[in-house]
């Protein structure tokens, strides 16, 4: 869910090739330490409930000037928005513009650089959604250095700024990986160039490892799902291989499952960090219990979906998310059906019952 419009796309073809984690639930606007460094906090004030101040949506690639209004108005803490190392610093101004209004971020980045990529397994044409191992390390951190330098005066302004290592990553060499186009040896050796990157700029930066898309989040919680096994192989080899003060976990199948789901990830994380979730949103095809068919009846379809805003993202906070994100602030028109209409605006700007039931939940 990376370089385009959301991080969302590929679950459906990468659940077996991807997976990840948290740590305890909140109870104060502290934050715990990094695997070696300080980090910034995913918190606002001491002053926040831990609920009000998890909250946010993601907005995708961030670009639509009238969303940080909206977020303003909904009563958003943090927001996710998409961006790109590629050699230039293009992206600046889009995430400047969250920033100015005061949003703690979380920016989730896929390397796509000219010239710096391996190609093994397809091209930036081919894969105009996926980040890409890079050829040379320094080219990478000089890039990467570039476009969040930047942002490090924030931080002195009480903003929090969590960046995250590429989404949804499968392992290209044996799957149809959407949003990574390398192995998962070729991702931890991207991750600690990032981590380490990251750190030399501002330590006081949150990094976060990959997101866990929501099927394998299924399969973790549950010993008897076929797709286990391998599952649990894949999370505990980046969880024990990466470098990070987070991790993010995505859930789009019932909201009595997301327990299940992040319980299996307490005790595995390192000591010190802790687990995020900037993809949550329903009532989608991967719960059954729910009327999720939104082109057979759009108002019954959009009922649901207000309903669901504060039982998922409460479920998040309950079961130890220190960042809980609705997917999306935006309706979206490119991604797969059924993701399209889980935005609590519409394409157009209209807001909907959704909309206002976040802002009751935050109020």
């Amino acid at each position: 869910m990376l370089a385009v419009a959301s991080a969302l796309g590929g679950a459906l073809m990468v659940a077996a090739s991807c997976i990840g984690p948290p740590p305890p639930p909140p109870t104060t606007t502290s934050v715990p330490s990094s695997p070696s460094t300080s980090m910034a906090p995913p918190t606002t004030s001491d002053t926040t409930p831990p609920g009000t101040g998890a909250f946010g949506v993601n907005a995708s690639a961030g670009a639509r000037f009238d969303g940080p209004a909206l977020a303003v108005d909904l009563g958003a803490r943090w927001v996710r928005v998409n961006a790109s190392i590629d050699g230039s610093t293009g992206d600046l101004d889009k995430l400047r513009r969250w920033l100015d209004q005061g949003f703690n971020l979380v920016i989730t980045m896929d390397h796509r650089q000219p010239g710096n990529v391996v190609t093994t397994y397809g091209t930036l044409r081919e894969h105009p959604r996926a980040g890409f191992p890079y050829r040379d390390a320094t080219v990478f951190s000089q890039s990467l250095t570039a476009q969040i330098q930047p942002l490090a005066g924030y931080l002195d302004q009480g903003r929090s700024v969590i960046l995250q290592s590429e989404n949804e990553i499968g392992d290209a060499s044996y799957s149809k990986s959407i949003f990574w186009r390398g192995t998962i040896d070729d991702y931890l050796t991207l991750e600690r160039t990032f981590y380490e990157t990251v750190k030399s700029v501002d330590p006081r930066f949150g990094v976060s490892l990959t997101s866990w898309p929501s099927q394998a989040m299924t399969a973790l919680a549950d010993p008897d799902d076929p797709r286990h096994a391998a599952a649990e192989a894949r999370s505990t080899k980046l969880l024990d291989g990466g470098t990070y003060d987070a991790v993010d976990l995505h859930f789009y199948g019932c909201t009595s499952q997301i327990a299940a789901g992040a319980t299996w990830f307490a005790g595995r994380l390192k000591p010190g960090t802790y687990w995020i979730s900037t993809e949550n949103a329903g009532p989608t095809i991967y719960c059954n219990s729910v009327f999720s068919n939104w082109r057979g009846n759009l108002d019954r379809f959009e009922q649901e979906k207000a309903a669901e805003v504060p039982q998922r993202l409460q479920a998040c906070v309950a079961s130890g998310g220190r960042v809980c994100l609705w997917f999306s602030l935006f309706n979206l028109d490119d991604e797969v059906d059924w993701a399209n209409h889980l935005g609590l605006v519409s394409t157009s700007g209209a807001t909907s019952v959704a909309y206002d039931s976040f802002k009751q939940l935050v109020g």
